[in-house]
């Protein structure tokens, strides 16, 4: 009897300690969701390499966004974390965009993201001059790009709407004129330059000769 109440005070204490772990991976679970983690676990590539572990894609998802936003708190490594979160993770969904066949949802919403981010790009010193009393702009730098891409915001579309597809439509015409003239200017320069190759080539084949 006394062997008995030992292991049942002991099975009564270990049960809040799994309904703790469960309750906890739920959270976790919920969060992942919130942020579209969730997805990572329909990827079969990430299902193999994850397969023996204890955890889902999405929660190691969830820790690198965890360490990278740390990084970014601790101002280490932020310029590298902005071009990952800016240009290389765009630049691969932009590519496996272009790969996929069966929809042209996504092309469209990577390229209006690149018209985005090109425009931001152009003014970025100005940007950051104006701003850079922020506290933590680098931060709100990082968070505006994944507001722009994020599958919930999808501020890149929102933008192009209503100020950038404006402004290019009202300028559309003086824009085109204006490459047309420098491409027609280079074209010119282009020419001379061969023409000239050609002339110091002929040059160096006659010296040669003689």
């Amino acid at each position: 009897g006394f062997s008995n109440s030992i292991q049942n005070k002991t099975k009564k204490s270990q049960k809040p300690k799994f309904f703790n772990t469960i309750k906890i991976m739920e959270v976790v679970d919920q969060v992942c969701a919130k942020l579209g983690l969730d997805k990572l676990n329909e990827n079969k590539t990430l299902q193999k390499y994850t397969e023996t572990l204890p955890v889902k894609p999405a929660h190691i998802g969830l820790a690198l966004c965890l360490i990278v936003a740390l990084l970014v708190l601790l101002e280490y490594g932020t310029i590298w974390v902005g071009f990952l979160v800016g240009f290389l993770y765009p630049a691969y969904m932009s590519f496996k965009a272009i790969e996929t066949k069966d929809t042209k949802e996504d092309d469209e919403f990577w390229l209006t993201y690149w018209v985005v981010f090109g425009f931001i790009n152009v003014f970025q010193g100005l940007i950051d001059f104006i701003f850079s009393f922020i506290p933590l702009f680098h931060i709100v730098k990082i968070a505006f790009y994944v507001y722009l891409f994020h599958p919930k915001t999808k501020g890149a579309h929102m933008l192009y709407q209503k100020v950038f597809k404006g402004v290019l439509n009202k300028y559309e015409a003086q824009i085109d004129s204006h490459i047309a003239s420098v491409q027609s200017k280079l074209d010119e320069k282009a020419g001379l330059l061969g023409e000239t190759a050609k002339n110091l080539e002929k040059e160096a084949v006659n010296s040669a000769l003689n």
